[in-house]
């Protein structure tokens, strides 16, 4: 708390021409890792209201507002990306009060406005813009889109938490004369209260692309509390059931609770090492290691294609059995008949090429396009030759043709 604190403006009291903005002031966020958030320039610029003493005099300060009364459903503790506690406050829309409450926020809003469009300020601040947020939050429903006009009017506003100083929640004391009592922020999280909270308008945040006021709860003076809503609403219904039931219940929810962590604990060993679905592991011992490949090892290869027994010595699961993969797709050759591929030789010239007599079976190779020439080929021992002769082909013994293919286009063969 510092001198500039020391007075406060009650909301129907607010005057708009009497809200200032001090100098600008460069900047720099702290670096948070933990939300991954690096150190970032910004400008700031402080608010700061021209009070007017009873004595007449005025003298600067902190913007401190006094806003109606309205209710807040607990203290939030920090979540997420909120560092700090936080309360939404409600405005009761069908109090007078709380509709000139909310109509000074919205002139809060235009003057702000207004101070940041100021040529210098705009541009010390490095601005791109002046759209700053409403500082009241009005429901819309969901398929008009309109103000619903069946909800009340809320706003967010953080608490102070630092090492000097917090916010203070207060009530009325029990007997005239003595100091207000200081409600613990652990009672607050817990219940449903009501009052009047002073918010403190602190400064204009610019990173260039954001524009905002901020905001605190710099103190709360509280007339009304209790439970939450939720929690209290079925007390009496509670209170109603006989001691006997409430002694059977009492007795099964001790039981239930001593089981529980047995129940936990199978649960977490089963999903450990059970099989799932299609028989895969619930957790595979090998997961997020790197996959030792099957090429590393053709025998593997084979086996595996074949359905042998085999055991894989990698770093991930032993197999034992018999292995049959499962395939989405089926392999294009199933059903033709087996036997190994003719081995060709490359004779040196242009032309298809010749293959050997290398086959197990009866079959004759395929070939996808005839020679262009016309004519059979000679019988066995003699010498034939098509024009523009180039190589000469020596045949095996005993070799009868190609079954009545033609040799390629320009070739000589000779038998021994």
């Amino acid at each position: 708390m510092s001198d500039m604190d020391d007075h406060k403006i009650d909301f129907e009291n607010f005057e708009p021409q009497r809200l200032l903005l001090g100098a600008v002031q460069s900047k720099k966020s702290k670096p948070d890792p933990a939300q991954n958030k690096k150190e970032a320039p910004y400008q700031q610029a402080n608010f700061v209201y021209l009070y007017k003493l009873p004595n007449g005099q005025e003298i600067k300060g902190n913007f401190l507002i006094e806003l109606c009364r309205v209710k807040i459903y607990g203290i939030r503790a920090p979540e997420g990306n909120d560092y700090k506690h936080q309360v939404q406050v409600s405005f009761d829309k069908t109090d007078p009060k709380a509709q000139k409450c909310i109509e000074t926020l919205m002139a809060l809003k235009k003057r702000m406005i207004e101070l940041i469009s100021e040529p210098n300020m705009y541009k010390n601040l490095k601005a791109n813009h002046t759209n700053i947020k409403d500082l009241v939050y009005f429901p819309k429903d969901k398929i008009t889109n309109e103000n619903d006009p069946n909800r009340n009017p809320t706003q967010f506003f953080k608490l102070m938490n630092y090492t000097n100083n917090k916010t203070h929640f207060v009530g009325p004391a029990a007997e005239p004369g003595k100091d207000p009592i200081e409600i613990s922020w652990d009672v607050l999280m817990q219940a449903e209260f009501s009052g009047k909270p002073l918010i403190k308008y602190t400064h204009i945040y610019c990173n260039g692309n954001t524009v905002s006021p901020q905001s605190e709860v710099y103190s709360m003076a509280v007339d009304e509390i209790k439970d939450m809503a939720s929690k209290n609403l079925q007390r009496d219904t509670i209170q109603s059931i006989n001691p006997d039931a409430a002694s059977s219940f009492a007795q099964q929810l001790a039981k239930l609770q001593a089981a529980l962590p047995d129940k936990l604990n199978q649960l977490s060993v089963r999903g450990k090492g059970t099989q799932g679905p299609g028989g895969s592991s619930g957790t595979p011992s090998d997961l997020g290691k790197k996959s030792e490949p099957l090429t590393s090892n053709p025998t593997d290869i084979s086996n595996f294609m074949s359905g042998n027994n085999f055991q894989r010595t990698g770093p991930t699961q032993t197999f034992a059995g018999n292995i049959n993969p499962q395939f989405q797709q089926q392999p294009a050759f199933q059903g033709q008949p087996q036997f190994q591929a003719p081995q060709f030789q490359q004779p040196q010239f242009q032309g298809q090429p010749v293959p050997q007599q290398n086959f197990q079976a009866s079959q004759q190779p395929v070939f996808q396009q005839q020679p262009a020439f016309q004519g059979q080929p000679q019988q066995q021992g003699e010498h034939y030759q098509q024009p523009g002769l180039t190589q000469h082909i020596n045949l095996p013994p005993g070799f009868n043709g190609f079954g009545g293919l033609p040799l390629p286009q320009g070739a000589v063969g000779t038998t021994k």
